[in-house]
């Protein structure tokens, strides 16, 4: 029996995670990518530029287990028997490539079993927005984005709106700015307001505008940035630009993932952060969720 699970979300695009429920013992997933990124990646894992990331959990429980990360060149197979035992049903995770869109999604299962969309209409919505980090660029897959442990560990609906490129807060100014009316209400929206590679004029010319923008799309706006040493003065600035929020947003520094302690399990130079930076940012965030 096949079924076809893709949909459009956030700016009409399919979405980063798919989330199922089914007690198929056994599954095949096919899938189609377009409008792959060009260029040369080589701080982002195969699977979170062309493939897939399985995830799965019992019904009952709260943790998700890892099932495998797949390529287009490794067919997804999942024998889910020797993993949740006969006739039980259990959660899917399913999340797509970040450097593609899947234009084709859908499942193999053998015949009578069930499997459906686990609706998230109650759920929290929380918005990601931001640069190459929050995007997701050093991950190894797409599971470990801090937005993607965010949702899972939350159980929260989780959109993320950022921008593969260093100037994000001018693309935030240009693009969403003019796209006001179809911008969605969130509860909670978390913003990477400055890197390394952005540029020092793009920060004192649109921080502020950005930020009262999201201020306006959400009841929480949590602010964050991580910035190496020599960039002390983008600090300085940051805090400069945003006093006059005290009280109204929230503020976290994540610079210790440049630090003399982490450095070298973070951050691969001071433009790139890896997965375990990931972890630490999201283990930042989530007092503030």
């Amino acid at each position: 029996m096949r079924v076809d699970i893709l949909y459009k979300s956030v700016n009409d695009k399919s979405p980063y995670v798919y989330k199922l429920r089914t007690n198929a013992p056994t599954l095949k997933i096919f899938y189609g990518l377009e409008h792959v990124v060009k260029g040369s990646f080589p701080h982002v894992g195969v699977t979170a530029r062309e493939g897939l990331l399985v995830m799965y959990k019992r019904v009952e429980d709260k943790s998700w287990m890892p099932v495998n990360a797949y390529s287009r060149s490794s067919p997804a197979v999942l024998n889910m028997k020797y993993l949740v035992g006969d006739n039980v049903y259990y959660d899917l995770l399913i999340y797509a490539p970040i450097l593609g869109t899947l234009s084709d999604l859908y499942l193999d299962v053998p015949e009578g079993s069930s499997i459906v969309s686990i609706e998230e209409n109650n759920i929290d919505k929380i918005m990601i927005a931001g640069g190459i980090h929050s995007f997701g660029i050093g991950c190894t897959t797409s599971s470990m984005l801090f937005s993607n442990i965010i949702g899972r560990k939350t159980n929260s609906l989780v959109n993320n709106y950022s921008f593969n490129k260093s100037d994000f807060l001018k693309a935030y100014h240009s693009n969403y700015f003019k796209a006001d009316k179809k911008f969605r209400k969130h509860d909670i929206c978390i913003l990477e307001v400055d890197s390394y590679s952005q540029k020092k004029e793009d920060v004192e010319k649109y921080l502020v505008d950005v930020v009262n923008f999201f201020k306006t799309k959400v009841n929480k706006l949590i602010c964050w940035y991580a910035l190496p040493p020599n960039r002390q003065s983008r600090k300085d600035l940051i805090r400069k630009l945003l006093k006059e929020y005290e009280g109204e947003i929230i503020i976290e520094d994540i610079s210790c993932i440049y630090s003399d302690k982490y450095s070298d399990m973070c951050v691969y130079s001071n433009r790139f952060i890896n997965d375990t930076a990931n972890v630490f940012i999201y283990k930042k965030l989530s007092k503030w969720l």
